[in-house]
């Protein structure tokens, strides 16, 4: 950044830099230390008042079975930080390619690595939730609604979004040799793992709400009628039944709801893409 620099740019630069004008290594040290304390304040209040807030808000349903506990709100922290990691692997290298910048080869390669890391732990986590959910001794809802997650009429959301494409595809990219020479691969690794958490969002929901939460009262009194009984199949399809969302209606996002989602990440794409050109993140301090 020049000091001269004036306009938008100008502007934007001193926001940026807290009004601070030199460049000098003095001047780099002390914000590194601004960057560690905001970055130490920022993980906790990430953690608890965001991701983890989020997984409360789960977490305190009682009428829910997979919901309810104080498991939940933990299991959504490293699910977020996961995909926010997976998400920006891939984007930090197609931008610096789309722009002819060079990439850093440890900037990629440490975010490969806690890609790699976020990814062995979520699945920690999931391991465990799906044994002690089907553990005979557990609540008969916990059991019955882990069955219609691992193999009811969405089972192939858990086994081929989540396990092969948001797992095993990715793990095997980025515990490969090549993928460090061949970034590409680095790309398509992080954009399958976002798939494989928009599929463990997908089953956190479905599942659980096809549990009635008031189970010996009429089905109308429900909020949601039980969706995964047998119904005849619509014409042309393959399948010998469709989940039954009360009235009859199967539930799939309708194309106001995946376009509202594709604008989100568009938009999010857009703003690092202007970061990216008009911020010198890479730009190195020297003494003059």
């Amino acid at each position: 950044m020049k000091a001269t620099t004036k306009g938008i740019k100008g502007a934007l630069y001193r926001i940026l830099s807290a009004g601070a004008k030199e460049a000098s290594l003095e001047r780099h040290a002390k914000d590194m230390k601004i960057v560690r304390v905001l970055a130490i304040v920022g993980i906790p209040v990430a953690a608890i008042g965001v991701h983890g807030g989020t997984g409360a808000i789960f977490g305190v349903v009682g009428s829910r079975p997979l919901w309810y506990g104080p498991y939940t709100p933990i299991y959504f922290v490293p699910s977020a930080m996961l995909s926010g990691a997976a998400f920006l692997l891939a984007i930090y290298i197609i931008t610096n390619k789309l722009m002819g910048r060079e990439k850093l080869k440890e900037t990629i390669n440490m975010l490969k690595n806690v890609v790699l890391l976020l990814l062995f732990l979520e699945w920690f986590f999931i391991f465990w939730e799906a044994i002690v959910s089907l553990w005979p001794t557990s609540p008969i809802e916990d059991i019955e609604t882990a069955s219609r997650l691992l193999f009811g009429p969405y089972w192939y959301v858990f086994w081929v979004i989540e396990f092969l494409i948001g797992f095993i595809v990715p793990a095997g990219i980025l515990l490969g040799r090549r993928a460090s020479r061949i970034p590409v691969l680095m790309v398509i690794a992080g954009l399958l793992i976002v798939i494989g958490i928009i599929g463990i969002r997908f089953n956190i929901v479905l599942p659980t709400l096809s549990e009635a939460p008031l189970p010996h009262l009429p089905a109308e009194w429900n909020i949601k009628q039980m969706p995964w009984k047998q119904i005849p199949a619509y014409p042309g399809t393959v399948f010998g039944w469709i989940p039954n969302y009360g009235g009859g209606v199967p539930y799939f996002p309708s194309i106001w709801e995946i376009l509202v989602q594709a604008s989100i990440i568009t938009f999010l794409i857009l703003l690092y893409s202007l970061a990216v050109k008009f911020v010198p993140l890479q730009e190195v301090v020297r003494n003059e």
